[in-house]
């Protein structure tokens, strides 16, 4: 429990300050309910019993009351229990006002700060990323916390407070009732968690399992749309979503039904409760009812409130025990992300490349081994290049050869086992380069783009408020990407909409709008990985004669499997069984 309680405690972070206020209010309100019961017995007095109205007075030495007319009393009274539900009403709304912007700002927390650590995961992690599972533990597993755990809570506290308060009072009023009241209420909820909780508890999970599997399906369909119609097989992708909303669908109405039991039988226990206690008093004890009557309107009123309290406990409970699976997953994912903080020192300051060209000379591997997860197979050995600026590199090697690995390691995404990478000669690439400064450097375009469903402006700048973008350093890349000859012929021109993944517009266009967004940002060095390989002939043969004419600016390197993209480069990359070999192209 303590453990659990620490959990949560870490997962709302700053958003806890919040929590003392609003317990204190509770506290206010469980005593502004608590006079107003206490008013009722003097009340129901005054009104029907007038002796046993003095009685009290007597009783407790309030004599300055009997300096009051009858009817004066009777108005005051009135007045006093109608202010009293007034101001509690002012504080339960302002209550119930709180407790849902609680919700909302934990909820906000939460996801931001997953969504900031997924789209900051490291590259290892990455490589074994579930995407699926991350927009449902974003967009689901994250609104149960709050709305499922941390605000059932604070309504069980509430109601706790309320409960321990009022039955403080009734047991002062009449201890024996109180007493029987107390251990029939105790009992239902003692009941009913114990069979429910494990039930509620494997029906939120299989609804979650549910949700990843049916985003699944839906990611994985919508992604491969042309290969899969054509191949005919949207069926399997239509029965794997089919049994993920099955499965919501089922176990949401296991979960819906256990949590509305409680209040579904409160009426039937409210109304025969009050009966057996009637019966007891007049079979068992011998009572006359008239002389109680006060006594019972302050149970009555007791009762509705405490019959409704006990059975949001209960509801409550349900609610925690449907949704304190999320607690360990949230938990767990933003403590990786607490972990896996970059650190914000960097030996090496670089300027603003948005603002000035930046200083790019050379970077050169000295003897780099690697292989993941340190295996004995090495997919990188003994790998030893400069790669200079101002020069095009042609990066060759059949499938396997080592490729991706190598631009991985030039990335920064993966650090070499062994082996030295120096930066400008000076400085130590691996440890003394930030990664984010070396990004701001260097662009990556792969073989299947990644484009927003926007327009051309959007997808080059990467701004959706225009009034930010550079307009002369777009019309640079435009001109430079060749880019601009195409969209001279759309009458939309650059606020044309490329549709989803670009499927408006040819590879060609797409691989030129993807070199106009490298220039807009001032990439110095322009990574192209089999970028140009899914083209027809011609159309990579006009982008690659306008890559070589960049080299005065850019230094460019493109991984290919294909020969002939070779011919374009000043240098050639070798690579086969991990291995490299360097061959200078002296017709370039």
């Amino acid at each position: 429990m303590i453990s659990e309680l620490k959990k949560i405690f870490f997962i709302i972070g700053h958003n806890k300050n919040r929590l003392y206020f609003i317990v204190s209010c509770f506290l206010v309100l469980a005593a502004v309910d608590l006079i107003g019961i206490g008013l009722v017995i003097p009340y129901i007095n005054l009104l029907l019993q007038e002796q046993e109205f003095y009685a009290l007075i007597n009783k407790y030495s309030l004599n300055f009351i009997k300096d009051y007319q009858y009817f004066d009393l009777i108005l005051l009274f009135s007045f006093l229990i109608i202010l009293i539900f007034f101001i509690k009403t002012l504080i339960l709304f302002y209550i119930n006002y709180s407790l849902v912007k609680f919700d909302q700002n934990i909820s906000l927390t939460i996801k931001k700060k997953l969504i900031n650590s997924y789209l900051n995961i490291d590259y290892e992690k990455y490589i074994n990323f579930e995407s699926e599972k991350a927009v449902s533990t974003i967009t689901n597993v994250s609104n149960y916390v709050s709305k499922a755990v941390v605000i059932p809570g604070l309504r069980i506290l509430s109601d706790i407070i309320l409960i321990i308060f009022i039955s403080i009072f009734l047991s002062f009023v009449d201890f024996n009732i109180f007493f029987i009241i107390l251990v029939f209420l105790t009992s239902c909820i003692i009941f009913y968690n114990f069979f429910f909780k494990n039930i509620l508890f494997k029906a939120s999970e299989k609804m979650n399992q549910g949700m990843k599997i049916y985003l699944k399906g839906l990611s994985e369909s919508s992604s491969g749309y042309k290969e899969f119609t054509v191949l005919n097989t949207m069926d399997y992708f239509k029965k794997k979503i089919d049994k993920g909303l099955f499965q919501i669908y089922n176990y949401g109405i296991i979960a819906r039904i256990l949590q509305l039991i409680p209040s579904l039988v409160s009426e039937f226990i409210i109304i025969s409760f009050f009966v057996i206690i009637i019966l007891f008093k007049i079979f068992i004890l011998d009572t006359v009812l008239i002389s109680e009557i006060a006594k019972f309107g302050v149970f009555a009123l007791a009762g509705l409130k405490l019959f409704p309290k006990f059975t949001q406990l209960a509801s409550n409970l349900a609610l925690i025990n449907s949704g304190k699976f999320s607690v360990p997953i949230i938990y767990k994912d933003l403590k990786d992300i607490q972990k896996n903080q970059p650190s914000n020192i960097s030996n090496i300051v670089l300027k603003d490349n948005k603002n000035s060209k930046l200083d790019f000379k050379s970077i050169e591997f000295i003897g780099v081994n690697f292989a993941y997860n340190n295996s004995e197979n090495k997919i990188l050995k003994d790998l030893n290049l400069t790669i200079k600026s101002q020069n095009i590199y042609g990066l060759f090697g059949s499938s396997g050869s080592g490729k991706t690995t190598f631009v991985d390691i030039l990335l920064k995404f993966l650090k070499p086992d062994s082996g030295k990478i120096i930066f400008n000669k000076d400085f130590d690439f691996i440890n003394d380069l930030d990664t984010k400064n070396w990004h701001s450097l260097i662009s990556y375009i792969p073989q299947k783009i990644t484009l927003l469903n926007g327009s051309i402006l959007e997808n080059i700048t990467m701004e959706a408020n225009f009034k930010k973008v550079d307009y002369d350093r777009l019309n640079e890349a435009l001109r430079i990407s060749r880019s601009d000859e195409f969209i001279k012929k759309i009458s939309e021109g650059i606020n044309y909409q490329i549709g989803e993944s670009g499927i408006k517009l040819s590879g060609g266009q797409l691989q030129r709008i993807a070199l106009a967004r490298s220039i807009y940002f001032n990439r110095r060095i322009i990574i192209l990985d089999e970028a140009t390989n899914a083209l027809d002939l011609k159309i990579e043969e006009e982008i690659l004669k306008d890559l070589s004419e960049l080299k005065e600016n850019f230094t460019i390197i493109l991984i290919t499997h294909r020969e002939k993209v070779l011919n374009y480069c000043t240098n050639v990359l070798y690579l086969n069984n991990g291995k490299m070999t360097i061959k200078k192209n002296e017709k370039k």
